[in-house]
């Protein structure tokens, strides 16, 4: 396809199109602006040192054919890219030129798919359905609703509710702003094309176009502001240098200039090629975190991604595991005795089974690949999980 042809991203399409439906939306997205910008500076440096937030997604599967339904395991990948992304674990971070190292931010958000569904049952954090549409586009809102050929979204107060379907060959992704779209119609759209990281073609194939719509979704504009890139415009965020180019379809290699500064081409808001993209500044993550502590702050206080159980309530008292996150060992203490031989289990992020013993005092994660882990210890009173993050530094 020609890179002229082809658009990585129409947030800001599908954002002009809910204007046009409805213009009260416009003065509401100003007054979110200016409400981010008073709570960045009123709050100052606690909006960066705080704990990280877990936030639980469901994966809206919408497909009509087989290569559509995309499977399970294309889907924990894009979960561990927004992890890593969203953790400044990528391995992209150490291409970052000098110039941005002390700009790169670890936001502290995590993401999960979620164990408990809006009825407080189990699930596994993914709908999958059938439609008869051959694609979706980011002008209708067809891909929202089951009696629409799409999918009905989960409470978007409490779920980050993610679809995924046939966009057509020429556009990629689009995500909703916050505080612009209705009840029900609040979240991420993905090509199943460019969604994941396996078996994808080259240059979007490393699950970037998902991290960069949750830009989107948190708050964050193009680095070159809204529309055409020139040096006229600006997001609004300090730390990201003014540009009057997307970068779209390219890698370069080495410093770039424009408007008087170099680009920071490497952030996941412009549209540079995936293996080349791999930061979000400071200021990204101030104004991420502001827009999450105020207009989807249902989000942060979301229980659902805990697994649905009976809690044994004395050993859920009793339990404390140390330190998280975790490198080489996690260590285990109980404030009371308890029978000898408690089972213990780690799973992941997914729910696989990674780990099945016995209580120890000490347990060897040196082997655990880095991410998100729960512990979990079942009794005759009910079971209690403890989650943990085994990192790498």
């Amino acid at each position: 396809m020609a890179q002229n042809e082809f658009q990585r991203c129409a947030a800001v399409e599908h954002r002009t199109s809910l204007h046009e439906q409805n213009p009260a939306k416009i003065g509401q997205q100003q007054a979110r602006k200016d409400w981010v910008k008073n709570y960045i500076e009123s709050q100052g440096n606690s909006v960066q040192n705080r704990a990280a937030i877990t936030i639980p997604v469901v994966v809206h599967v919408v497909y009509k054919t087989a290569t559509e339904n995309i499977s399970d395991e294309v889907i924990f990948s894009q979960i561990d890219a927004l992890n890593e992304d969203f953790s400044k674990n990528n391995i992209e971070i150490n291409n970052v030129p000098n110039e941005f190292q002390n700009s790169i931010a670890n936001v502290d958000i995590e993401f999960c798919l979620a164990k408990k569904d809006p009825d407080g049952n189990s699930t596994t954090g993914i709908v999958r359905k059938s439609t008869n549409l051959n694609q979706f586009s980011d002008q209708t809102n067809h891909i929202f609703h089951d009696n629409q050929g799409g999918s009905d979204a989960w409470d978007d107060t409490q779920y980050l509710n993610l679809w995924v379907c046939n966009l057509g060959s020429f556009l990629a992704g689009f995500a909703t702003f916050p505080n612009d779209a209705d009840p029900g119609e609040d979240g991420i759209v993905i090509n199943y094309i460019n969604f994941g990281r396996i078996g994808l073609d080259p240059p979007y194939h490393l699950g970037r176009t998902t991290t960069h719509e949750f830009g989107h979704f948190f708050g964050l504009k193009h680095v070159w502001g809204g529309g055409s890139a020139t040096c006229d415009g600006d997001d609004g965020v300090a730390d990201t240098p003014m540009t009057n180019t997307t970068y779209l379809g390219e890698c370069p290699n080495g410093t770039q200039n424009s408007c008087n500064s170099s680009d920071m081409f490497m952030n996941f808001m412009y549209y540079t090629d995936d293996g080349c993209m791999a930061m979000f500044s400071e200021g990204q993550k101030a104004v991420m975190l502001a827009n999450l502590d105020g207009f989807r702050a249902g989000l942060t206080t979301s229980d659902a991604c805990n697994p649905v159980a009976t809690i044994d309530r004395k050993l859920e008292e009793s339990l404390e595991i140390f330190p998280n996150p975790a490198i080489n060992f996690l260590y285990l203490q109980l404030a009371h005795p308890f029978v000898d031989n408690l089972p213990l289990q780690f799973f992941d992020n997914y729910g696989r089974l990674v780990l099945d013993t016995h209580f120890q005092n000490k347990i060897d994660v040196t082997n655990f690949p880095k991410g998100i882990y729960f512990l979990k210890i079942t009794t005759d009173q009910g079971i209690v999980t403890r989650k943990f993050v085994v990192s790498r530094f």
